[in-house]
């Protein structure tokens, strides 16, 4: 393993083994602690154990009306779930896993296997069970988003949704006299489904009260007044393979400026400027391309010794394999060289098989990733 070579013995390593079928079956990070995943005879997870097979948590699957995964985490080391493990240092007092000692959650989901309620089994500051009711439209859209609730009950025991949805409005409506107890989301009329419109829970920040978050719909239709051309510059990444390194070398360069209406633009406004709509102060914009990769975005807001409002735009670069291969932040975009890149941009290599074997941050100095011959990562660090 390569954490047993000595030229790496400084080396801030984590390693893992994997089940072909199943996924992850050990974590091992740079301290050498380890995670051990069991799995059961369907391959779900079954077990999360420490390196001294102490249990960190278990999950258990019931199937019928409604349907739920139950986690428990434990907080004191335990072999089995009811007693604590008396040989690990400060536990030698041994004694019972009580309820004190381990957290509950239950995930109910209904025939589709989504998720219609999260309990939280005795986390209220009384010790009562915590509720958060899930509910879709029509047309299986999560339209509203409920916040959680503390119930009179300490069994998790499912709780019918029409009776969680009156029980979360009335909680609200009592305690903070405010019974808009959740986020609502408008959809356009279309089979994109694309949200138009999203509220917060409180009444103040309703639907319709006109602090909602709102979002439109584009293309780079805007011309730049200096140059007559898109406002969104085109930079491109050329790939070129190392032999000696294993790796795609990248060169970053800037050619032009994207054709207009050949990118998607979306323009979210914030809550302090829904009623009055237009791009700048308050506004957030993204841009795409037609394979949904994300080109630009762009921030308005004042910059350092200048009070106008200024956009701030961060590109995303992709090679010529549709790899991500450089993040521009703002501050880069006067120039690209060397000293630019290492200081102020993101940059990522890839193998042949375009997985990311390095990358690095700005200030930072090169990560590198190793891979099995099973193409599992089981190795990441700086050496």
């Amino acid at each position: 393993m390569l954490r047993n070579d000595i030229s790496l013995s400084n080396a801030l390593l984590t390693g893992g083994t994997a089940n072909l079928l199943l996924g992850a079956s050990t974590l091992i990070d740079s301290k050498g602690d380890k995670s051990i995943a069991i799995y059961d005879s369907f391959g779900r997870l079954q077990q999360v154990k420490d390196r001294y097979t102490n249990i960190l948590s278990e999950y258990a699957y019931v199937y019928g009306t409604p349907n739920s995964v139950k986690t428990t985490t434990y907080k004191k080391p335990t072999l089995n779930g009811v007693t604590i493990n008396t040989t690990i240092p400060g536990y030698s007092a041994g004694g019972s896993i009580t309820a004190n000692d381990k957290t509950i959650a239950i995930t109910y989901t209904d025939g589709l296997g989504r998720a219609i309620q999260e309990m939280a089994g005795k986390q209220s500051a009384s010790g009562f069970d915590i509720v958060t009711h899930i509910e879709y439209d029509c047309f299986g859209r999560q339209a509203l988003s409920f916040l959680p609730y503390a119930t009179t009950q300490t069994t998790q025991a499912f709780i019918t949704p029409a009776a969680t949805r009156a029980a979360t409005l009335t909680y609200y409506s009592t305690q903070f006299g405010d019974s808009n107890a959740y986020a609502e989301k408008a959809f356009e009329l279309s089979p994109y489904s694309r949200v138009l419109k999203q509220s917060s829970p409180g009444t103040a920040w309703a639907m319709n009260s006109g602090h909602e978050q709102r979002y439109e719909y584009k293309t780079n239709s805007d011309i730049d007044t200096r140059t007559g051309l898109s406002n969104v510059r085109k930079y491109s990444a050329t790939a070129t393979w190392d032999a000696t390194k294993g790796l795609y070398d990248i060169v970053i360069s800037v050619n032009s400026t994207y054709p207009l209406n050949t990118l998607y633009k979306t323009i979210m406004y914030d809550e302090n400027h829904s009623q009055n709509i237009s791009e700048g102060n308050g506004s957030y914009v993204e841009f795409k391309d037609k394979s949904g990769r994300t080109i630009l975005k762009r921030a308005y807001g004042k910059s350092s010794g200048n009070s106008a409002i200024v956009s701030h735009d961060t590109y995303y670069v992709y090679d010529q394999f549709g790899n991500l291969t450089c993040v521009i932040p703002p501050k880069a975009l006067s120039t690209i060289s060397g000293p630019m890149l290492d200081g102020l941009c993101y940059q990522y290599k890839y193998d042949a098989r375009n997985r990311l074997v390095e990358k690095k941050l700005p200030g930072k100095q090169w990560e590198f990733i190793v891979y099995d011959k099973r193409r599992f990562m089981v190795h990441y660090g700086v050496w």
